[in-house]
């Protein structure tokens, strides 16, 4: 999906809405931990953080034959327990913004709205739009299956 502006596209976007049967004081500890949210990240080899706002990020992003490691700079921008995060994370080749939303649907279920958006930068700018924007989807699909996973199977 792409986001756009004025009928142009600019950048593409992903947004996945996915219940999770735990509390959402249960799944807020879980997404607010950087190195657990990588853990679900697919690609992610590695989160370092470097204070309670800002991590270093080891991505590999694979595309057929040709794959890419990118290490990202990340930041939080909003941070307010338990409903939202939000963040933004930036490398050479990209930048990258997103949150999640949660919602208590019960007091046993969690409702999480994750959000994100990409842009390519420098030379590769148009390409790596167009190759995050056939990816974009399928990761969130793929982190919210993860996160779901690791919350309700109890693999913390």
């Amino acid at each position: 999906m792409w986001l756009s502006l004025n009928g142009e596209d600019i950048m593409p976007k992903a947004e996945k809405v996915f219940l999770i049967n735990k509390p959402i004081e249960t799944v807020w500890d879980f997404l607010s931990d950087m190195v657990k949210v990588g853990s679900c990240l697919p690609g992610c080899e590695k989160v370092q953080v470097l204070s309670e706002t800002e991590s270093e990020w080891t991505v590999k992003v694979k595309v057929g034959p040709i794959s890419k490691t990118i290490q990202a700079r990340a930041r939080a921008t909003d941070f307010q327990p338990p409903q939202r995060a939000a963040f933004e994370a930036e490398s050479p080749e990209l930048r990258l913004e997103g949150s999640m939303d949660l919602r208590a649907v019960s007091p046993e279920q969690t409702e999480v709205t994750y959000r994100s958006v990409v842009k390519g930068k420098g030379s590769l700018e148009k390409l790596l739009g167009q190759i995050m924007a056939g990816r974009l989807d399928g990761d969130a699909e793929e982190f919210a299956h993860n996160v779901r996973r690791r919350l309700e199977d109890g693999a913390l």
